[in-house]
């Protein structure tokens, strides 16, 4: 579905916002806000039902409704003395005022809207569709449309994802036992589907990605938990979901950008088969990334994440032996970082690449701020979690360092060794050398960095002689 107003649409099955006929990235809750006021556009819409509808129940701070409104008017060209479309009705809500209209002609063929410029090309798709509820409480039936929801606007903070929006899945006929049906109508590379079963005062949701070429089924697990606390059930089996879904569809890309010959790979491609190796700290795998990277912003100069993974491979020179002038890496990533920001200021890689920059130049508060601002745009990729608890860590804020970590180690549970190594700085800043020593029984590679701090743990307690071995 389609809603244009002036110079502006929205574009529900594509979540493409375009004004002046210029493709422009807005959040997706922005994105919902703005579809929401059009689709009530005869009333006026209450704080408190906006705050229902964009945070699905949870409490959240007039700040952030204030935020998501000033973004809205700021990219549809109006603003709150103007308020040529969004108008605000003092003590009762907000409504859109402007004209609009409404195409649904393209219902059912949802990939037919896509944008013709390469923002997409090479992308992988995906549909989460309306979870099965089971159980014998009818009235907790709304467990599984929130849950859906949940898992939805999670893969929403992934720029590389086409995500189809809830309202173009509402306007198929869902039936579960039709699978190959609905993916035809949808016109996805990859269905989730799954179910929500009540029992015994628990919910167990269980989950499957599809590949909808060969409907292999590429992941399937299960989730339970007690129902004490509903928003918390949403909030996290709705992002652990959305990470591994993301990680099983990241793998996939990089296998298929393999296999594809360098002159048809697109700059997605490119990033793919690069991302495998920006984080390698070798410095001929590190070489091949760049190669790759460079390769992709020949394809598109613009493309923020060919920015931020390269900004990744010049923030990890300057901290290894084998790597340039420090000074000069330092200037490298901060330049390509600066550009991911610029060229995408939701994109979350580009946040922490510009994050870490500042963090090696010891400009901790900015380090921190942009940190923060990769964890609003995509609350759900444990990178962001993982430099910002060790710009915590040496800045003495040990506990919140920690708390940043597992986080990190929640969302990323099988590459944690850095995340635990800042776990293991922060204790030993402390003074707390019995904690710190009891984390490396879980680091999984014997590596430089890990022995070193292990003998200075030990040497402080007066352990010398395991110190020294």
């Amino acid at each position: 579905m389609i809603y244009r107003s002036g110079n502006i649409s929205l574009d529900t099955q594509s979540f493409a916002f375009t004004r002046d006929d210029q493709s422009i990235a807005i959040e997706p809750q922005v994105f919902d806000l703005l579809v929401y006021l059009m689709n009530n556009r005869d009333r006026v819409v209450g704080r408190d039902e906006l705050l229902e509808q964009l945070w699905n129940g949870r409490i959240v701070t007039d700040n952030a409704l204030n935020g998501r409104l000033k973004i809205a008017r700021k990219a549809i060209g109006d603003d709150g003395h103007r308020q040529k479309m969004i108008k605000t009705v003092p003590r009762r809500g907000y409504q859109f005022i402007a004209d609009v209209e409404i195409d649904s002609s393209t219902k059912g063929k949802l990939r037919a809207s896509l944008p013709d410029s390469d923002a997409w090309s090479g992308k992988p798709s995906i549909a989460v569709l309306p979870l099965e509820y089971i159980g014998d409480d009818p009235g907790r039936s709304y467990l599984a449309v929130g849950l859906a929801h949940e898992i939805t606007a999670n893969l929403c903070c992934y720029r590389d994802l086409l995500v189809i929006n809830r309202e173009s899945i509402s306007v198929i006929d869902v039936d579960h036992r039709d699978i190959r049906r609905m993916a035809d109508e949808l016109e996805v590379e990859y269905l989730a589907c799954g179910s929500v079963r009540l029992f015994d005062n628990r919910v167990r949701v269980s989950m499957r990605l599809l590949n909808t070429g060969d409907f292999e089924t590429l992941w399937a697990d299960h989730f339970d938990n007690d129902l004490a606390d509903l928003f918390e059930i949403e909030d996290r089996v709705g992002s652990s979901i959305a990470s591994v879904l993301v990680q099983h569809i990241e793998d996939r890309a990089h296998r298929r950008a393999v296999r594809k010959r360098p002159e048809n790979m697109s700059a997605y491609d490119c990033v793919m088969r690069a991302k495998k190796n920006v984080d390698s700290w070798d410095p001929e795998l590190t070489a091949e990334a760049r190669g790759l990277l460079e390769q992709a912003l020949a394809l598109d100069p613009e493309y923020a994440p060919a920015h931020a993974n390269l900004a990744f491979t010049y923030c990890i020179e300057a901290e290894v032996p084998w790597g340039m002038n420090r000074d000069a890496a330092v200037a490298r990533a901060f330049d390509h970082a600066e550009k991911a920001v610029r060229f995408d200021e939701f994109d979350n890689d580009a946040h922490v690449a510009l994050g870490w920059a500042f963090q090696l130049q010891r400009k901790f508060e900015l380090a921190e701020s942009q940190l923060d601002r990769a964890i609003a745009c995509n609350p759900n990729t444990y990178g962001a979690y993982c430099v910002k608890g060790w710009v915590l860590a040496v800045c003495g804020r040990t506990a919140e360092a920690e708390q940043c970590e597992a986080n990190a180690i929640r969302l990323n549970p099988l590459a944690p060794d850095g995340c635990l190594v800042t776990i293991v700085v922060a204790r030993y800043l402390h003074r707390d050398y019995v904690g710190a020593l009891q984390v490396f029984s879980r680091i999984k590679e014997n590596f430089i960095d890990a022995f070193a701090m292990q003998a200075a743990c030990l040497a402080q307690l007066g352990r010398n002689r395991e110190a020294m071995e």
